[in-house]
């Protein structure tokens, strides 16, 4: 039963209701919202969240402490699947998907995932057909269909099979379907919709079944249940991540040109454009470029570079920044990372990158452990709650508000359980006492 309106505060001093380790105190009598935007919080396995002041010995008042962002913390997801890793996010409405190399819930609350699931009101559920007889790599939403991609032949229960590396899923009829010429013939690791069409980019140099498709090499487009290969005969390596900007597709990876050898300089990163390949200033990259994400007219690349293919703009370590209507390459705050980053997303003024990785490249920024936020106006690194998280960081994916998180980690950096999938999400302005414990 809750209690009476009368007894409800709003908005009460958090240092009030917390014990002297900074726990909270769950026999004052209190319900109700706490701002926390001045507060620092841990979670703590047995204690619960663990509350210390942001500014260390200024009082709990809005005039000590200007401008500071609400607080962030990690919101475990119910039951979060495990024995594996997380490769992939999609969100679709109120719905997210994951997918990647897994199978249970630890708790066996769900069953039968097989590398791909649907969360939707606290719950776990499998995908028809128990999902697939393979890792997945890549998810992308067209309207009410989710395209899957990876290195599968079928559904994990056996009843369709020749969904060779990828299908399409019907989230409303629940029900998979086969893709023209029995899908692609190789693995798929990334996947980007653009109107009607899907592109697809990976290991793969036509379809998997006759009559075949020829020179899909490593990127193609699907439209309209037809397999259809790109200008030049696409490119000359693999293809592994995609970003979207308008009716651009910006299109990263480990190639030189395409493979006519008809556009050349496009060193690892490349644009497609109203049926043409260009490439990027400086002949882009001297390294794999592994994940992509637009911010306004700025492009994040992540991957194992280190700088400009030609040497013009040095100290891009692992993730740099690419001026999209300049044309220009800007290295980030501190020389970038010391480690490859696989994966990136936007939400709000902030980039979130995941991968392998501790500190900035110049180790002036710690505890970045596997995940790390970068301030775009301010150009600053900020460490994330406990430290970061245990393992490397494969997929993230934003909703406008929140962050999900997904890879090879099952918990924070310092020793907590979240995991193969969290959130991270604002812990205030008003967070009812109840749901912060949940």
């Amino acid at each position: 039963m809750l209690p009476s309106a009368a007894a409800v505060s709003e908005n009460a001093p958090v240092a009030r209701l917390l014990n002297p380790d900074g726990s909270l105190n769950l026999h004052t009598g209190f319900y109700g919202s706490l701002d926390l935007r001045r507060w620092n919080v841990k979670l703590d396995s047995k204690r619960g969240p663990i509350l210390t002041l942001s500014n260390s010995g200024k009082s709990n008042s809005p005039a000590s402490f200007p401008n500071l962002p609400e607080s962030l913390g990690w919101l475990q997801l119910l039951h979060s699947p495990m024995i594996g890793s997380v490769n992939a996010i999609a969100i679709l409405g109120s719905d997210l998907y994951i997918a990647g190399n897994f199978t249970f819930t630890p708790d066996g609350g769900a069953t039968d995932l097989h590398n791909i699931a649907k969360y939707s009101g606290g719950v776990w559920s499998a995908l028809g057909n128990n999902g697939t007889d393979n890792a997945v790599n890549a998810l992308a939403v067209m309207g009410s269909d989710l395209y899957v991609g990876g290195s599968f032949s079928g559904t994990a229960d056996g009843a369709i099979t020749n969904m060779i590396d990828i299908a399409r899923y019907d989230t409303i009829g629940k029900t998979w379907s086969v893709l023209a010429n029995s899908g692609i013939g190789g693995t798929v690791w990334s996947l980007a919709v653009i109107g009607s069409d899907l592109y697809v980019g990976g290991d793969f140099i036509s379809t998997a079944a006759a009559p075949f498709v020829p020179n899909l090499n490593f990127i193609a487009i699907y439209s309209g249940g037809t397999w259809v290969a790109l200008p030049n005969h696409g490119l000359n390596g693999s293809v592994r991540t995609f970003a979207v900007k308008g009716s651009d597709l910006y299109v990263g990876g480990s190639f030189d040109f395409t493979n006519d050898m008809s556009v050349l300089n496009l060193r690892n990163i490349a644009r497609y454009s109203g049926g043409v390949w260009s490439a990027l200033a400086d002949q882009g990259l001297n390294g794999v470029v592994i994940a992509l994400a637009v911010n306004g007219s700025d492009l994040y690349a992540g991957g194992a570079f280190t700088q400009t293919y030609n040497g013009s703009v040095s100290n891009l370590n692992h993730i740099a920044r690419y001026n999209i209507s300049g044309g220009t390459w800007t290295a980030l705050a501190h020389q970038g990372l010391q480690g490859n980053v696989v994966s990136l997303a936007v939400n709000g003024n902030d980039v979130y990158a995941g991968g392998y990785f501790a500190t900035t490249f110049d180790n002036a920024v710690t505890n970045l452990n596997s995940i790390a936020r970068y301030d775009t106006i301010g150009g600053v690194w900020s460490a994330l709650p406990n430290q970061g998280l245990s393992n490397p960081v494969l997929a993230l994916a934003s909703d406008g508000s929140a962050v999900y998180v997904g890879g090879g980690f099952g918990g924070t950096f310092d020793g907590q359980y979240t995991g193969q999938i969290v959130k991270l999400g604002s812990l205030g302005f008003y967070v009812y006492l109840p749901s912060i414990l949940r």
